[in-house]
């Protein structure tokens, strides 16, 4: 059955804002997390990228309703939202939005979103 183009659109918005959200919730636990235990700032970055990981792939799951094109959504999602969580964080944490590790993040998103979306896909055909 085809996909309606506006049910293609809703289910990359719902995806990247539940994304965002899972991710500001997440962010600030383990802000709090970090404050008590004095964690090593050695750990700090990879386990925001794996919370921002999870978040996209919890992010799709939940937002995806059709699993028609879960690559494409997934890409779009990552893309949209990395790019919506560097200038958030990137306000929030008065750094500049246009460096390179930014960059890298978005197209890095971009690519884990479409693979997160073939993920999606096959868990929710079973």
């Amino acid at each position: 059955m085809k996909e309606r183009t506006g049910n293609f659109y809703i289910d990359v918005v719902r995806s990247v804002l539940l994304s965002v959200i899972i991710t500001l919730v997440l962010i600030l636990g383990f802000a709090l997390i970090v404050k008590m235990t004095e964690m090593s700032a050695d750990v700090i970055r990879p386990i925001n990228q794996a919370i921002k990981v999870l978040s996209v792939m919890f992010g799709l799951f939940f937002g995806m309703r059709s699993r028609e094109r879960g690559a494409v959504k997934g890409a779009l999602a990552g893309f949209f939202f990395s790019v919506l969580s560097v200038v958030i964080f990137s306000l929030l944490s008065l750094q500049p939005i246009f460096v390179l590790g930014n960059l890298i993040e978005v197209v890095a998103s971009f690519v884990i979103g479409g693979i997160c979306g073939v993920i999606v896909m096959i868990i929710k055909s079973r």
